[in-house]
């Protein structure tokens, strides 16, 4: 009897460990959220920026200047506003928000200041191996410690 339950316990014990080591581990990649300043003084500031793919970047207007944000190299670039564009330029209070799904460098510009160089880069690259947080390795090793307890009793009660 004392076996057979040793033999249940370790499979919920490991079964639980594994469950939640997966949870941890696939819960550290996420996406992220950068902001970048529009104004004052005609720059983006950040004016360039690495994010990985599904990572969001809000730009958030902080000048009376109207200003806008629109992908590509300036006005003469045929690609001029197909990834990204903020629309006509306004002033501050304004956010404007872009998720970067794909790997590629990303150019953009304000329309009524890229004369002044008002330009900035997002460069969105492969993230590799998410490495998880200080908190998330600190709840990965309690749960490993708590299932080795739990292989220890069981292999206690088998034992007897």
């Amino acid at each position: 009897m004392r076996s057979c339950l040793s033999i249940h316990f370790f499979r919920i014990s490991a079964f639980i460990v594994t469950a939640v080591t997966v949870m941890l581990l696939g819960s550290a990649a996420h996406a992220a959220t950068y902001t970048v300043n529009v104004g004052p003084d005609n720059t983006y500031s950040p004016a360039q920026l690495t994010v990985s793919p599904g990572d969001t970047v809000v730009w958030e207007w902080t000048g009376l200047m109207p200003h806008n944000v629109v992908s590509g190299t300036g006005p003469t670039d045929p690609n001029m506003g197909v990834e990204f564009d903020s629309g006509i330029p306004v002033a501050a209070p304004k956010t404007f928000t872009h998720t970067f799904n794909s790997i590629g460098t990303f150019d953009y510009f304000c329309t009524p200041h890229v004369m002044f160089l008002m330009t900035g880069v997002i460069d969105v690259v492969s993230g590799g191996i998410a490495v998880p947080s200080m908190d998330t390795w600190a709840l990965l090793f309690a749960v490993l410690l708590i299932g080795m307890l739990g292989l220890f009793w069981s292999g206690r009660f088998s034992k007897a």
